[in-house]
């Protein structure tokens, strides 16, 4: 009864292995995985940049986009004025400008986002806000 018992836990150990006619060894198998990476993966690159482009936001964000629209006509300086009072100057850390925090918000309304979250990673990905 105990030599079944340890038949049973040894067999417990191995993987189930799929009967395709002929079995891989695992030390084989890993080898041809590393040779694999070695060839493919850390193949050096022949192609080398020549040229270097200069790419500014003004080029990515398109002429007709709708916030560049909003940004040509309204004038969002009142902003400043109208907080200022709520603002100390000379103590504690350095505040978001409220002008930025308004449009932030501006976007995220225009634009149906709703959590703050998903509206600041939205504004570090997207090139037009």
């Amino acid at each position: 009864m105990f030599e079944k018992r340890k038949k049973k836990i040894k067999n417990a150990n191995k993987k189930p292995r799929i009967n395709s006619g002929f079995q891989i060894d695992d030390k084989v198998l890993a080898f041809w995985r590393g040779l694999f990476y070695i060839i493919c993966m850390l193949k050096k690159s022949d192609q080398k940049q020549v040229t270097v482009e200069l790419v500014t936001i003004e080029e990515l964000v398109p002429e007709n986009h709708l916030l560049r629209k909003i940004n040509k006509f309204i004038d969002f300086s009142f902003i400043r004025e109208k907080t200022k009072h709520l603002y100390c100057e000379n103590n504690g850390r350095p505040a978001i400008d409220p002008v930025v925090l308004f449009k932030m918000l501006f976007i995220g309304y225009i634009f149906g986002i709703r959590s703050e979250r998903r509206l600041v990673k939205e504004i570090q990905v997207n090139m037009a806000y």
